[in-house]
């Protein structure tokens, strides 16, 4: 069976605010239906989206569904890179837990900053 294990956050950047599903994959992130090249068509804002799983060397390796809504593209693109760069992390958590005896992470809830807020939680 399909290891079907994910990460889902919530995070606002100045008025927007990106839920990201991240999961395994190929590298493709799609926003709201749309690939974010289209979305993002200038490359600054493809670079604050991308930033997290490039210096972790992660890029291609997780697949990433979003839906923003709110502010600017700016901000959009912000409140996506902050919660990648704090859900990611949980790939390598949860693959250490289950290779130590088969354990499971709980849903975990972590609040940052009133203004660059951030909920996550591991499904699997």
């Amino acid at each position: 069976m399909k290891d079907k294990t994910y990460f889902y956050g919530v995070g606002k950047r100045k008025t927007a605010i990106a839920r990201v599903k991240l999961l395994p994959g190929n590298g493709s992130i799609i926003i709201n239906g749309i690939p974010y090249e289209e979305l993002f068509p200038r490359l600054e804002h493809r670079r604050t989206i991308l930033h997290p799983l490039l210096v972790t060397d992660n890029l291609g390796k997780y697949n990433a569904v979003v839906k923003v809504v709110g502010g600017g593209v700016s901000g959009q693109g912000g409140a996506i890179s902050l919660i990648v760069a704090v859900v990611e992390p949980f790939f390598f958590l949860s693959a250490s837990l289950s290779s130590a005896g088969g354990l499971r992470m709980a849903k975990l809830f972590l609040f940052i900053h009133p203004i660059d807020s951030v909920v996550y939680y591991l499904s699997g």
